[in-house]
């Protein structure tokens, strides 16, 4: 089984959208992280010209990929500058740190 790593950065005020979409979907799981950093928009109405936003990682089989990636999109989308981006990584192994062996499915294999 192969396996992609999905990092979204969309706005903060979108996160629990994405996250009830994602959950909606079949997501097993997703690591969010609160991020500053500056894209396409900078903020040039304050001294700091970095803008809020959260990173959402999900880690998918091939095969759930695209319908993951429909669904951030969906939820993250306001049609405004600063939505945010999606990649899609290549992951070579997928362990869980209990465990020695590689994982043959993060949705099958239980609690981290």
């Amino acid at each position: 089984m192969s396996y992609k790593k999905i990092n979204a950065i969309v706005r903060e005020c979108c996160l629990d959208k994405v996250r009830r979409a994602l959950q909606a979907v079949g997501a097993a799981g997703l690591t969010v992280t609160h991020v500053r950093g500056a894209g396409e928009y900078v903020n040039t109405f304050g001294r700091d010209t970095l803008s809020r936003h959260a990173r959402i990682e999900v880690f998918a089989e091939d095969g759930n990929v695209e319908r993951l990636v429909a669904a951030i999109h969906a939820a993250a989308y306001t049609g405004q500058t600063g939505d945010g981006v999606v990649a899609v990584l290549p992951v070579e192994a997928f362990y869980h740190i209990r465990a020695a062996t590689p994982v043959s499915s993060p949705a099958s294999s239980g609690p981290s």
